[in-house]
């Protein structure tokens, strides 16, 4: 990967300086697993957007199905917002009582 031979580039001019004994192992196969978090975020946000964009498609139909108003829309919008942010709170306690890779197993189940 490129960001393999610029770490490398790196590690060999610090070796060149005699500064390589500040740099641990770790740092230099580290950079493969940044990528890979990097992927996991950017298919979170996109599901995230994915999400919000199927409500508020949806939402004109169901409104008109419904027989609500438009102000009620919104707080329909609004009901839906605070239901998703609250459970993501409650799962982010959970795992911090029960451990992420238990509670992550759960919710994918």
């Amino acid at each position: 990967m490129a960001g393999d031979f610029l770490l490398n580039d790196v590690f060999y001019s610090l070796n060149s300086l005699g500064l390589v004994a500040l740099m641990s192992d770790s740092l230099l196969h580290s950079s493969s697993r940044r990528w890979w978090v990097l992927v996991v975020m950017s298919i979170t946000n996109l599901m995230l957007s994915l999400d919000a964009t199927v409500i508020n498609i949806a939402l004109p139909r169901a409104q008109a199905d419904l027989h609500f108003s438009a102000a009620n829309r919104q707080w329909l919008i609004t009901a839906y917002a605070l239901a998703f942010g609250s459970l993501l709170l409650l799962g982010g306690r959970l795992s911090d009582h029960w451990g992420r890779k238990k509670v992550l197993i759960l919710g994918l189940i």
